[in-house]
C-alpha cells in the first residue's frame, strides 16, 4: 500500500522552488502543522525526496526503513538512510503489499508516486505561507474523503482510492 502525504496552506502552495524559499516558508508554518506531520511520519516506511529531507528529519526515525529518493548517484545517505535511485523498485515492493509505505511530497515526489497510491493525506493550515509550488486543483474521481481531523491551525484530510486500476490512476493537475 502507497499513501501519498504532504503539508499546503490554504493556497494550495506546497513549496518554493529554492532552499531559501523553502528555509523560509518552513520558519512561518505553524507548530500544529509540524506535530501533524509528525504524526503521519510516524509509519514504519517512509519515501522522501532528497530537497524535502530537512523538512522532516530521520534522527529519530533511526529504526524506521526512511528511504530517500535521488537522481544523485553520488549523494551519501544519513546513517540509518536508504538511498533509492529508481522510485519504481518502491513501487515494485510497496504497490500491492500488506506493509505501507508513506511518500512525502515535495511536487516531484508526489508526480512520481500518485498513479500508485491508494491513500492521499493532505495537511492544510488555515494561513498563507510564501511559496511558489502550488498544488492546484486534483481530480477526485478517483479518491474519496473519508475523514477529516481537525486541529490547532488546520486540518488533515484522509482519502482512500474508490477503486484499484489497472496500471495505477492519475493524479491530475499535479502542476
Amino acid at each position: 500500500m502507497i499513501r501519498l502525504a504532504f503539508m499546503t496552506d490554504k493556497a494550495r502552495v506546497i513549496g518554493a522552488s529554492t532552499k531559501e524559499g523553502d528555509d523560509r516558508r518552513l520558519e512561518l508554518l505553524p507548530d500544529g502543522l509540524h506535530n501533524e506531520m509528525s504524526e503521519i511520519l510516524e509509519a514504519d516506511n517512509v519515501a522522501i525526496g532528497k530537497g524535502s529531507i530537512r523538512f522532516y528529519g530521520y534522527s529519530d526515525r533511526a529504526k524506521k526503513n526512511l528511504y530517500i529518493i535521488t537522481r544523485d548517484k553520488y549523494f551519501e545517505a544519513p546513517i540509518g538512510c536508504k538511498v533509492v535511485h529508481d522510485y519504481m523498485e518502491l513501487v515494485k515492493r510497496f504497490k500491492d503489499s500488506e506493509d505501507g509505505l508513506t511518500v512525502i511530497g515535495g511536487l516531484t515526489i508526489l508526480k512520481l508516486f500518485a498513479p500508485y497510491a491508494s491513500e492521499l493525506d493532505i495537511a492544510e493550515t488555515d494561513v498563507l505561507v510564501p511559496g511558489d509550488l502550488v498544488f492546484n486543483d486534483w481530480d477526485t474521481d478517483d479518491f474519496e474523503l473519508v475523514r477529516t481531523k481537525e486541529w490547532s491551525g488546520g486540518k488533515t484530510s484522509h482519502y482512500i482510492r474508490k477503486k484499484k486500476l489497472r496500471g495505477g490512476a492519475r493524479l491530475t493537475a499535479l502542476t
